[in-house]
């Protein structure tokens, strides 16, 4: 202050200086001053108002996230708000259709089912003295008939409870039948399926060829042999127990290259379960070797 004050009253500089200085100021009006403009320095005027921008421009990823989140909700707001006449248009002919299919007077008709065996156990057979197909009567209105007609019906039957050697009986139903809805079952022939599992076995059962037609004249069959001689057999242990050998299909005599009569006439053919319930282990190909001799 003292040396402001100095150089505004030099001779040097003259009284112009002290009028570009303008008025003499207290000591106590400088230091005001002198204070005023070191908290401009410091706190600019601008920087009160960028401190809200800050603010605001951190709190944009939280409010983004909202947006987000809130997005496919508005999407689904706006889907069912737009075009709502359309919608109300559709379901009230949706309804129609069903009220008109619903008063309908409803029909019979008969069709045929299969059966299906689910969840056989491990090891066991299924009695053969079963029926494969069912039919079964049902009631409902006709575009609905029409609709099981066009696609196959099926019994499901559950044997996740049954055990070797013991009776099952299964009633026919609708639910086991799996009819839509709106359509009844009335009726099934047979309504009901009685079957009993066994154990599953398998045996070595002997092959046995056969011959038919008539020997070239001069010529004698001598013997055969079967390669290989025996093939395994699965299938329940009763059915097996009946049966004692398997055949081949029938060679023809008449037919053979008696060409070789010093060596045997191999024939290629395949061995035959008359079970329809018995089944080879593995392939039921094999060989019969024919001797022919000539006669005197």
């Amino acid at each position: 202050w003292f040396l402001l004050r100095a150089g505004c009253h030099s001779p040097e500089r003259g009284p112009e200086r002290s009028l570009e200085r303008g008025p003499e100021r207290s000591p106590e009006q400088a230091l005001e001053r002198s204070w005023v403009r070191g908290r401009e320095q410091a706190h600019p005027p601008g920087a009160r108002e960028r401190q809200p921008r800050l603010l605001q421009n951190r709190a944009l990823p939280t409010r983004r996230a909202e947006a987000l989140r809130s997005k496919p909700m508005r999407r689904i707001r706006q889907a069912l708000s737009r075009h709502w006449g359309y919608k109300l248009l559709a379901l009230g002919g949706a309804f129609a259709l069903w009220t008109y299919v619903s008063a309908r007077p409803e029909t019979e008709m008969a069709v045929q089912a299969s059966i299906r065996y689910i969840h056989l156990p491990a090891g066991l057979e299924m009695d053969a003295d079963q029926a494969d197909r069912l039919t079964v009567v049902v009631r409902g209105a006709r575009l609905l008939l029409q609709e099981i007609e066009w696609r196959r019906v099926t019994a499901e039957v559950d044997l996740s409870g049954a055990r070797a050697g013991q009776e099952q009986t299964f009633t026919v139903t609708g639910a086991s039948l799996g009819l839509p809805l709106g359509v009844a079952l009335v009726r099934a022939v047979p309504s009901q399926l009685r079957f009993t599992l066994e154990r599953r076995e398998r045996r070595e059962i002997p092959v046995e060829a056969a011959f038919g037609g008539e020997m070239a004249e001069g010529y004698l069959l001598e013997s055969y042999t079967v390669v290989p001689p025996r093939l395994t057999v699965l299938g329940a242990a009763k059915r097996l127990a009946a049966l004692s050998h398997v055949t081949t299909d029938r060679i023809d005599l008449s037919q053979l290259d008696l060409r070789q009569l010093k060596g045997a006439v191999g024939v290629k053919t395949t061995a035959y379960l008359t079970d329809p319930y018995l089944r080879f282990a593995t392939d039921a190909a094999v060989r019969v070797d024919v001797r022919v001799s000539k006669t005197q």
